[in-house]
């Protein structure tokens, strides 16, 4: 059911196949986040409120971790402050605690 790709017109094509008094009544949509699926729901399926699936939350909120974890990195290099990232990283994830 369906289109075949990650287009909008993909998802429409699902909702155009469902039906509109189907699609109305839809009250919650599990999607990633790719803004095509969210505009699909939100045009096709009104009532719908938006969950995003916590893979893709999780893969987010990972690189934007990493990011920060590189420009400090980078920042306490510069200030010539010697940063062993073994050592940090194991410090942060609390390991050797008892």
């Amino acid at each position: 059911m369906g289109g075949n790709g990650r287009t909008q017109a993909d998802v429409e094509q699902f909702f155009a196949q469902l039906g509109s008094k189907a699609s109305d009544g839809i009250e919650l949509v599990v999607i990633d986040m790719w803004r095509p699926f969210r505009n699909a729901v939100r045009d096709k399926a009104p009532n719908a409120a938006i969950v995003f699936d916590k893979f893709h939350i999780m893969r987010h909120l990972s690189k934007a971790l990493d990011q920060v974890r590189r420009d400090e990195y980078r920042r306490l290099q510069r200030q010539g402050q010697v940063v062993d990232q073994g050592a940090a990283l194991y410090a942060a994830v609390g390991a050797g605690r008892t």
